[in-house]
């Protein structure tokens, strides 16, 4: 009987000792030697590689009892994920920090938990393989070229946590074929979806209030757009306008002009931009080379980064006083901003 008794207590100290442990995939001291890691200054781990040889593999959420919350960028060819074709990330990482697997080019799938609240910039960058990937309510920020050149990623969820697209994030992505961003998103970054060459449907909310340049520039969905209107205008931003009109008056209601929206429209003669525009992006009408005259509004408050460089004919313009900020190289080797030089007159 005591024996029967003495089996039972130790079984419930067993159970208690397990208790709360359940998914815990911890490495040990005879077996870490697969990883490359780095303590942090919170005393827990960065795996930035792995020595191991499997092709299917789940990384683990603490090593010697100290928890790992975030993925970083290989040391070495050694310890990179090159033979990689399925990775699990445990819940409890954080951060999928830049370059973390970029050029991972036998990689299929990546499991990513609800516990990451970002995928940095580079961060699967040319895993050509990479064909599908859910990322999580929980991740607020997707980096710069984070899925660029995965040319067989036919579906992604942007979930709705994410308030920023880095640029080029999905640069080159040529098998994505629709969309959807949800009402979180502010923010496109330049070239977010350029190349994207099968895009035919793409959804954005209201709540985005700034679009980069070419941000889906080379997809069917921007192609079709400026077959049923020569200005392509999402949420009072144009972003592509036309490049075989000589005179354009940008429509009363924009707001903002563009980065690159009239890039090398070489057509281009003359411009009129209306009141409601405030902003001219960084170079919207760069090399317009027989663009003579613009009529800025006075409601425009900034002029972008070589807003109208290179246009080389350009002999009319009137800059108004509500224009608070000129970007470097704005008018560079246009005719207007040599006369001005020749007179002597200021311009920044």
């Amino acid at each position: 009987m005591k024996k029967k008794w003495l089996f039972i207590v130790i079984l419930f100290a067993i159970i208690l000792a397990f208790k709360g442990k359940e998914g815990v995939i911890s490495v040990k001291a005879e077996t870490r030697a697969d990883w490359d890691y780095r303590l942090q200054k919170d005393g827990s781990y960065t795996i930035v590689g792995y020595y191991g040889r499997e092709k299917r593999i789940v990384i683990p959420n603490e090593i010697d009892g100290k928890r790992v919350t975030s993925i970083g960028a290989p040391q070495t060819y050694n310890t990179s994920w090159n033979n990689a074709t399925n990775i699990t990330i445990p819940k409890g990482v954080t951060n999928i920090r830049d370059n973390a697997f970029v050029n991972c080019d036998k990689l299929t799938s990546i499991t990513i938990p609800d516990s990451v609240t970002s995928i940095g910039d580079y961060a699967f960058k040319e895993c050509t393989n990479l064909t599908s990937i859910t990322i999580p309510n929980s991740v607020t920020s997707i980096g710069d070229y984070a899925f660029q050149e995965c040319g067989k990623l036919s579906s992604i969820t942007i979930p709705k946590g994410v308030t920023c697209i880095g640029e080029r994030a999905f640069n080159g992505c040529s098998a994505l074929t629709s969309i959807t961003i949800p009402d979180s998103v502010t923010s496109i970054g330049d070239g977010a979806f350029y190349g994207c060459s099968n895009i035919k449907s793409i959804t954005i909310p209201d709540s985005v209030t700034s679009i980069g340049g070419n941000a889906f520039k080379n997809t069917e969905w921007i192609n079709n757009k400026k077959n049923e209107n020569s200005f392509v205008i999402v949420n009072n931003i144009v972003i592509d306008g036309p490049s075989d009109l000589e005179n354009v008056t940008i429509p009363e209601g924009v707001t903002s002009i563009g980065d690159y929206a009239f890039q090398e429209c070489t057509n281009l003669t003359s411009i009129t931009i209306p009141n409601s525009v405030t902003s001219i992006g960084d170079y919207a009408f760069q090399g317009c080379g027989d663009l003579t005259s613009v009529t800025i509004s006075k409601g425009v408050a900034n002029i972008g980064y070589g807003a109208f460089q290179e246009c080389y004919k350009l002999t009319s313009i009137k800059i108004p006083s509500s224009v608070k900020s000129i970007g470097e190289n704005a008018f560079d080797e246009s005719k207007w901003l040599y006369n001005e030089q020749k007179k002597n007159s200021l311009v920044s």
